[in-house]
């Protein structure tokens, strides 16, 4: 009853100047098997977010396995930002084909500020849940098929469009989203870049400064690694750019 319309059971209290609420009563619940809960929205999940389906495509650390290597993708790209003297503390993140989520969950539990994710709109449900179920609370999932004509800056909140100090992870995506305008006007500085296995550092970013992100950015460090079954390595780039 304390969540049923139109007043929570009193506990939902309302502005009367503009009509808007302002507070609702706080409730603590206890999940009985946490493990549990995760892995069924994790096997909900394998039919839509590119696993081979038996496994998802994204392993979640300490839950479940998957085609990649969560844990070894994250102390890649965090091991970059050691190398170029950066941290993600008090940064918006955005991660573009964000998938189930896991790399947000990463992120934040590395310190950024808040986390913004695009996929597919079955895909983004999935997240939204696992997200919640691993205990994130600071961020937003987009369902949308990225095109040409998507506006991503359209979705942000007012204050942070004016950030300008994020950080974008555009992880293994390129042959899949290509490089939409709009994913260049969101308010990254910084791009974490995961190229296709077989794929080399210097042919990777010969890409990237053809698109209209960079103006004269440069690459802050890069690695080549490997985090799933075949072992075959891929490149992986940060970069920055200095104009907009």
């Amino acid at each position: 009853t304390d969540f049923r319309s139109p007043d929570c059971n009193d506990n939902l209290r309302v502005d009367p100047a503009v009509g808007e609420p302002l507070y609702v009563d706080f409730h603590a619940f206890v999940i009985r098997d946490e493990l549990r809960l995760i892995t069924t929205f994790a096997h909900d999940a394998l039919p839509l977010a590119g696993g081979d389906r038996k496994r998802l495509y994204q392993s979640i650390p300490g839950v479940i396995g998957g085609v990649r290597d969560t844990e070894a993708r994250v102390a890649a790209i965090l091991g970059l930002f050691r190398k170029a003297n950066l941290k993600l503390d008090n940064r918006l993140v955005f991660d573009i084909g964000c998938n189930t989520g896991v790399m947000m969950a990463e992120m934040l539990a590395d310190g950024a500020l808040w986390v913004h994710g695009w996929d597919h709109d079955a895909v983004a449900q999935a997240a939204r849940r696992v997200l919640a179920a691993l205990g994130a609370s600071r961020f937003t999932v987009h369902g949308e098929t990225l095109s040409e004509d998507s506006d991503l800056v359209g979705a942000l909140p007012d204050h942070q469009r004016l950030d300008g100090d994020g950080v974008l992870l555009y992880l293994d995506v390129e042959m899949d989203v290509g490089y939409p305008p709009s994913v260049g006007r969101l308010p990254w500085r910084f791009m974490v870049f995961e190229g296709a296995p077989g794929t080399q550092v210097g042919a990777a970013w010969r890409r990237l400064q053809q698109t209209d992100w960079f103006g004269d950015g440069g690459v802050l460090a890069h690695t080549m690694f490997a985090d799933n079954d075949d072992g075959e390595p891929r490149p992986l780039i940060l970069a920055r750019r200095r104009t907009r």
